[in-house]
C-alpha cells in the first residue's frame, strides 16, 4: 500500500515522507520510507494513496528506511470504527486553486501571437502511460492575473479510437473514485462504480476487448464557469482484463498554439510543472518570456 506522512504546521499538514506499508492499519505498523524522511518521536497522520484524510501515528523506532509506528491515543479506536481500512477518498469538495500572472509587457506579446494558455495534468496507469497527454484547459482570453482551480470529481468514459480532439460535451462518463472499480461489459457498456476495498486506485475491468480509457475532472476554468473537461485519454488501446487509473496532483502550464481539449504525445516545451501533493493553492509568474515559480 502506498502511504503518504504530513506533519502539523501552523498553515496545516506539510507532507514529509513517503512510503510503503500494510494493507490495513494497525498499532505496531511497519513501513519502509521510500522518499522524504521521518524522525523517531513524530506525531504524523499517515494517509493511503490520495485520501485527504488519515490516521494519527508516532514513530518509535527507525532501522534504516523502514520504520515502527504506534497508533497515538484515540487513533486504535477510529481505525476500529473504519473496520481496519485505510480512507482512500479525497474530499470532493476539497479544492485546490492555481493562479498565472502575466507581465504587462508579455501579455501583449502573447496575445498578439495567438497564443492559448494551456494546462494539464498528470495521470499514471496501470499500462504504461505515467506522464501528461492531455490539454485539460487551452484559453486565449487570460488577463494580468488568471485563476483555475478544480476538486477531486473525476468520470471515467471509455473511447473505441484514439482521437486527437475531445469535446467534453459529448463525453458520457461515469462518476469513479479512488478506491472504486468500473466494469466495461461485453457489450461495451461503462458500469457504475463500485467500492474496491483491495485498492486505492481507480480499477477498470474491462470485459469488452480493445478500448483507450479516458478521464475528466471536474475545474473552474479562468472565466469562473465549473465544467467537467478530460485530463486523460489512453494513447494505446487496451485488451481485457484489469486496468488501473491514478490522477497525479501534478499541473503543467505552457502557451501553446491550442484552441481546445486535445491530446499530444509528448510535453510541450516551455512550461513550467507544479506539484501539489501537499498543498492546496500555488502561484506561478510569467516575467519576460519566463516562468519563476517559487515553492
Amino acid at each position: 500500500m502506498n502511504l503518504r506522512f504530513f506533519r502539523k504546521t501552523a498553515d496545516g499538514w506539510l507532507k514529509v515522507a513517503e512510503g510503503t506499508g500494510p494493507a490495513r492499519p494497525g498499532s505496531p505498523m511497519d513501513v519502509v520510507i521510500t522518499r522524504g524522511g521521518v524522525g523517531r518521536g513524530a506525531e504524523l497522520e499517515i494517509r493511503a494513496g490520495e485520501a485527504s484524510r488519515g490516521f494519527l501515528f508516532a514513530c518509535t523506532a527507525i532501522r534504516g528506511p523502514e520504520a515502527t509506528f504506534m497508533a497515538v491515543r484515540g487513533t486504535l479506536e477510529s481505525i476500529r470504527a473504519a473496520s481496519h481500512t485505510w480512507p482512500v477518498h479525497p474530499d470532493p469538495d476539497h479544492i485546490k486553486t492555481l493562479t498565472v500572472e502575466i507581465a504587462p509587457g508579455d501579455l501583449d506579446r502573447l496575445r498578439m501571437s495567438g497564443l492559448s494558455l494551456c494546462f494539464a495534468k498528470r495521470v499514471v496507469s496501470s499500462y504504461g502511460s505515467n506522464g501528461f497527454n492531455m490539454v485539460w484547459q487551452a484559453n486565449m482570453d487570460y488577463l494580468l492575473s488568471n485563476t483555475i482551480s478544480w476538486a477531486p470529481q473525476y468520470e471515467l468514459f471509455v473511447e473505441g479510437h484514439f482521437v486527437d480532439h475531445i469535446n467534453p460535451h459529448h463525453i458520457h462518463g461515469q462518476p469513479i473514485e479512488f478506491g472504486q472499480q468500473s466494469i466495461v461489459d461485453r457489450h461495451g457498456n461503462l458500469g457504475r462504480a463500485v467500492a474496491d476495498p483491495g485498492t486505492t486506485e481507480m480499477m477498470i475491468l474491462n470485459e469488452f476487448g480493445r478500448i483507450h480509457l479516458g478521464l475528466s475532472q471536474r475545474a473552474t476554468t479562468i472565466q469562473g464557469v465549473s465544467r467537467q473537461l478530460p485530463i486523460y485519454l489512453s494513447p494505446r488501446a487496451i485488451g481485457t482484463g484489469l486496468a488501473s487509473l491514478r490522477p497525479i496532483e501534478n499541473i503543467l502550464v505552457w502557451f501553446g498554439r491550442h484552441a481546445q481539449s486535445s491530446t499530444f504525445s509528448a510535453p510541450p516545451a516551455g512550461g513550467v510543472g507544479i506539484d501539489f501533493t501537499g498543498i492546496d493553492a500555488a502561484t506561478v509568474r510569467f516575467v519576460d518570456d519566463a516562468w519563476i515559480h517559487e515553492p
